[in-house]
């Protein structure tokens, strides 16, 4: 399904710009935000409970998915400071 015109016009730019949609969006809808933020933290803390008594290597793969999922409950929940950006690095793609 292709988008309208004035949709592809006023898409987000860039991450900062999804970003910033979705975080507005969680904002509207506090239950939808707080089940996004538990579901988030109970898969990050099932791989970690999933690293345990693997060998180095796997273990440094659950680590790294775990960091992932760290970072983007950072950007999502992470309050704006006084210059109405969150505390996190967007990367640049």
């Amino acid at each position: 399904m292709s988008m309208e015109k004035w949709q592809a016009m006023f898409a987000p730019k860039g991450i900062e710009d999804a970003l910033a949609q979705v975080r507005y969006e969680l904002s509207l809808s506090p239950k939808a935000r707080e089940a996004l933020e538990d579901f988030l933290y109970v898969l990050w803390a099932g791989i970690l409970h999933e690293a345990r008594g693997k060998p180095n290597d796997e273990r440094i793969e659950h680590d790294h998915a775990a960091d992932a999922l760290a970072e983007l409950a950072g950007m999502l929940f992470s309050p704006m400071n006084d210059k109405g950006v969150g505390n996190f690095n967007i990367p640049k793609l």
